[in-house]
């Protein structure tokens, strides 16, 4: 955050921001004091997290012109998960099975959703280069943990979140990583 980012507080503890208009009034009139902010932040994340109507999210996801992946609820709350928790159960996998490429590379099933056929699990990649090009029979989301994650052109870093559509067909790269990957059973690895 840069300095003149950083707002400024006078003796009585009172918020100066000319540059935000928009703060609301305290509710004796004027300036909102440092404490009143506090407790909105608290009293706004202290609320639960309410699921989105689908309807709302096929609407929304349209506007963004964000491919959408149907994933189970279930599904989907891994991917809110910490990113450290997510790293230390990837660490706790025993078995991992061995991918085409890059050589090395390797990846884990965590949870499958044989009715919804669909598959999460983790890949790490020890070294730079191309995974197996494949064709998406639903879609996939990939949750980038560690290292990087090419798609598209797009470079991926820890916390963000590669999102395909089905049938899509591509060939990710990377210089390394560990991924959570979110995908259909029916996936096809191509030649």
């Amino acid at each position: 955050m840069k300095d003149f980012d950083r707002p400024k507080f006078n003796s009585e503890d009172i918020m100066d921001m000319p540059y935000l208009s928009a703060i609301p009034d305290s509710e004796e009139g004027g300036l909102v004091s440092a404490s009143e902010i506090l407790e909105f932040e608290i009293a706004a994340y202290s609320v639960p997290l309410v699921p989105l109507p689908a309807s709302l999210k096929s609407r929304l996801m349209e506007r963004l012109q964000v491919p959408e992946f149907d994933t189970s609820p279930e599904f989907q709350r891994l991917l809110l998960k910490p990113i450290k928790s997510l790293i230390r159960i990837a660490n706790t996998i025993k078995i991992w099975q061995p991918l085409s490429t890059p050589e090395g590379s390797t990846y884990a099933k965590w949870k499958v959703d044989v009715n919804n056929r669909q598959v999460a699990f983790f890949l790490r990649v020890p070294i730079a280069g191309a995974l197996p090009s494949h064709r998406h029979a639903t879609g996939e989301t990939v949750l980038v943990l560690e290292g990087d994650f090419i798609c598209n052109g797009i470079t991926y870093k820890p916390g963000d979140r590669s999102i395909s559509e089905a049938k899509t067909i591509h060939q990710p790269t990377t210089h390394g990583c560990l991924v959570l990957c979110i995908s259909s059973l029916d996936d096809e690895e191509l030649s």
